[in-house]
């Protein structure tokens, strides 16, 4: 990802049972309200992810560091938060290549205003067998990234969506909200060697 200065970068780190080649969800993130430093950046968002989106995680994957990057890439600094924080479910998970697909919303149109996130750790008591979230689940979900937008926002850590190639328009576009998908999404590189 491109992170131009005045922007950064979070990597969510997870690990354990669930994520047994590691899992990261990432969010862009503009600065220029934040004054804090880049450790207090990756302190923040740690505290943001552990406080509302791993309650709905199973307890096989564990949020163990979050890096928060300033840019530009090749010179802005960055930070890790180290953490031991398990999800919040404890029945079975579903495996390791099944993330819950989660769509970055802006007021951009076209394939430049359009992201998305793969949420590991899906319980699978709440999976039917068609993929899709059960009801209650899926509410539950939505309501704890909304709370996620909500708590990075307090912090002054306002999600972007940043962009992947160099050749036009790099300014992030402003995430204006997330969007839970009612089917499972999978990832191969979480589960193949």
């Amino acid at each position: 990802m491109i992170i131009p200065s005045g922007y950064a970068q979070v990597n969510w780190i997870f690990t354990g049972n669930s994520a047994p080649r590691g899992a990261e969800v990432t969010m862009g993130i503009d600065l220029a309200s934040f004054s804090g430093t880049t450790q207090d950046g990756a302190d923040l968002a740690s505290a943001a992810w552990a406080a509302t989106v791993l309650a709905d995680q199973t307890s096989s994957v564990t949020l163990s560091r979050t890096r928060f990057k300033r840019g530009p890439n090749v010179s802005g600094a960055f930070a890790e938060k180290a953490t031991t924080s398990a999800g919040g479910i404890g029945s079975s998970a579903m495996p390791p290549q099944v993330s819950l697909l989660i769509t970055k919303v802006t007021a951009t149109g076209g394939r430049s205003g359009r992201g998305r996130s793969f949420m590991p750790g899906v319980t699978e008591v709440d999976i039917g067998p068609n993929g899709e979230l059960g009801t209650a689940y899926l509410a539950d979900v939505q309501d704890k990234w909304d709370d996620l937008k909500t708590a990075l926002e307090a912090a002054d850590l306002f999600p972007v969506l940043l962009h992947a190639d160099n050749t036009g328009d790099v300014t992030p576009h402003p995430i204006t909200g997330f969007q839970v998908q009612a089917l499972v999404a999978t990832q191969r590189r979480r589960l193949r060697g």
